[in-house]
C-alpha cells in the first residue's frame, strides 16, 4: 500500500544523496591530488602565522591548483587550502 511506497521512496532518496555524496568526496580527492604543495617561504609562513591568530592547532596543507578559480578550503581530517595558480605562481611548486 502506500507506506510501502513511502518506505521505498525514502531509502531511494537516502541512496540517491549517499550517492551524491561520494561523487563529491571523490571530486575533492581529484583536486587534492591534482594540486601542487606550496613551499614559497612567503605563503607558508603567511598561513602560519594567521592560524596561530585565530588558534588553529591543526597543520593546514596549501596547495595551488589550475582547477580552481577562487581559494578553496577542503578536509576535515587533513584540512587544506587550495588556491589557484594565478595567484601563487608557478615558482612555488
Amino acid at each position: 500500500g502506500w507506506r510501502s511506497a513511502i518506505v521505498i521512496a525514502y531509502v531511494g532518496g537516502a541512496i540517491l544523496f549517499a550517492g551524491r555524496l561520494l561523487v563529491s568526496l571523490l571530486a575533492i580527492r581529484r583536486l587534492r591530488r591534482g594540486a601542487a604543495k606550496v613551499s614559497e617561504r612567503r605563503w607558508t609562513e603567511s598561513l602560519e602565522d594567521l592560524a596561530g591568530r585565530i588558534g588553529i592547532r591543526r597543520r593546514v596543507g596549501l596547495y595551488r591548483s589550475e582547477r580552481v578559480a577562487s581559494p578553496v578550503t577542503i578536509g576535515w581530517l587533513r584540512p587544506a587550502i587550495l588556491l589557484p595558480s594565478q595567484v601563487v605562481g608557478s615558482s612555488s611548486a
